[in-house]
């Protein structure tokens, strides 16, 4: 027993180490198996970070290719500049402003004139502050002589428009390094017109402003454009038929304004002006600033051209046009510049025609060519170093530019619901010493035109009530002692106003 007990102690003394041992390799086996499988979840956990980001991704571009716009005014404008600049041509006028010169603006008859080889960069709603941005980024690509840059009173005045601003970044800063681009995105969303408001957040998500109508066929017909056109220029001809580019940054449209119908915008513009008067917007005035002395500190000279508007508008802003344009004329002109305000032309110099816009604001194709041929003549006498104030009136004789107006503004009508019916009241800006009369006709079921009240100087007039709606009516004006019209108006109403 005592030799028994001996070996089974001796084996024991053998044994316990190998389970030591094996104690020890199954820690070793287990402490292992812990690390890899915390290595592993580590790297399914930034896998699927990496996955959800690039998601994200691809459905960020795809939802931008899809909804934002292929083939905008301004990246057309813009992808010319840059084909053309690359391709070795040279600038020496540019073209700066929102679409009164866009459209107003026409190549041939400038630079012919002046022998000039000018790019209209030029587009749609644009601010005083993109057109500066667009004039530094041309000023360094080229050995730029002229600017001209073509506003008008209401371009100045009103509120910015956001979906514009951002189009004219996305558009200009395309093939910029991301840094810059994110630094012109922080610039327009700091903007006084912008910061802390909605559409501060907006630019953040383009497309939340810069989108296609939300319905199938209007995204696939976005899609298609950008899959079978070669270049923004094709889609924006595809999408724009009625639009004709000229070349360099050009573009006008076909046809002409019908003095007939109501224009809302016009309207608009008026009633702003009369209900609150207002002053220059100082987030568009302070680029204007900017872009005079850009132009000075450059030694560019700068021509400011308040583009010509059917001569009703200026008479409906009489209460606040001449003294806010005087604080433009005296800035460009204090700094060098030449300040032209064609919608203050005299006869002899200009006139513009109903017959030669495209609607209340923008010229057609025609008018515009007439147009350029004036201004370019007027800047060559200029720069020629002749006085050409004495072909426009000056705002601070406001009364001789009035009494030289000989013709009944554009006309329109206002309605009232009342007690008895429905009351009208025409509106008209003729020129000082002009009287005029007024008739009112309802369109039957037949088509033809029943006199409701003969012409007579009182503008008012109330339609009974007995009338079902809508109805549509004919205002005419004439002089008084005048046997036919001078201008129609047609406006469809209700008994309930419009």
């Amino acid at each position: 027993m005592g030799e028994q007990q001996m070996k089974q102690n001796e084996k024991a003394s053998h044994d316990a180490p190998d389970a030591q041992s094996g104690h020890d390799d199954i820690m070793g086996e287990s402490g292992n198996s812990k690390t890899v499988h915390v290595s592993a979840l580590r790297w399914h956990f930034f896998g699927w970070i990496a996955l959800s980001l690039t998601m994200l991704i691809a459905l960020d571009i795809a939802f931008t290719l899809a909804i934002e716009p292929y083939g905008s005014h301004s990246e057309a404008i813009w992808y010319e500049y840059r084909e053309l600049t690359a391709a070795g041509e040279r600038y020496d006028t540019i073209v700066i402003g929102s679409s009164v010169a866009q459209d107003g603006l026409q190549p041939g008859p400038l630079d012919e004139t002046l022998a000039t080889t000018s790019f209209c960069l030029a587009s749609p709603g644009q601010s005083p502050w993109a057109s500066l941005r667009a004039l530094e980024t041309a000023l360094d690509d080229h050995p730029v002589k002229r600017v001209i840059f073509g506003t008008s009173y209401t371009a100045l005045a009103e509120k910015a428009w956001p979906h514009s601003d951002m189009t004219c970044v996305q558009a200009q800063t395309t093939t910029w390094p991301l840094s810059q681009r994110i630094a012109r995105y922080l610039e327009l969303l700091t903007l006084p017109d912008y910061f802390g408001s909605v559409d501060s957040l907006a630019f953040l998500a383009p497309f939340s402003l810069n989108h296609v109508d939300h319905y199938p066929a209007a995204i696939m017909g976005n899609i298609r454009n950008r899959l079978e056109c070669a270049t923004p220029m094709e889609a924006f001809d595809r999408i724009s038929p009625e639009a004709r580019r000229l070349g360099r940054g050009y573009v006008n449209y076909i046809g002409e304004v019908d003095p007939t119908t109501f224009d809302a915008s016009l309207t608009a513009a008026k009633s702003l002006a009369a209900d609150r008067g207002f002053e220059l917007n100082e987030s568009k005035w302070a680029p204007v600033r900017q872009i005079c002395d850009l132009c000075e500190e450059r030694d560019v000279e700068l021509v400011v051209v308040v583009m010509p508007h059917p001569i009703s508008e200026n008479v409906s802003l009489s209460a606040h046009y001449p003294t806010q344009m005087t604080r433009v004329q005296r800035y460009v002109e204090e700094h060098g510049g030449t300040y032209l305000d064609f919608s203050m032309a005299k006869a002899e110099l200009y006139t513009p025609r109903m017959d030669e816009f495209l609607d209340m604001t923008h010229l057609s194709m025609a008018g515009a060519e007439r147009f350029t041929g004036v201004l370019a003549q007027t800047i060559a006498r200029v720069e020629a170093g002749e006085d050409v104030h004495d072909s426009f009136f000056a705002y601070d004789d406001w009364d001789a530019y009035l009494a030289s107006v000989d013709e009944i503004g554009f006309i329109y009508f206002e309605s009232e619901a009342v007690a008895d019916g429905l009351h009208l009241t025409a509106v008209s800006y003729p020129g000082t010493g002009i009287e005029v009369e007024y008739e009112y006709a309802l369109k039957g079921a037949d088509g033809s035109w029943q006199v409701l009240r003969p012409y007579a100087t009182d503008p008012s007039f109330t339609l009974p009530a007995n009338h079902f709606q809508p109805l549509e009516l004919r205002l005419c004006v004439r002089r008084v002692g005048a046997q036919e019209p001078e201008s129609t108006h047609y406006q469809t109403v209700s008994n309930l106003g419009t």
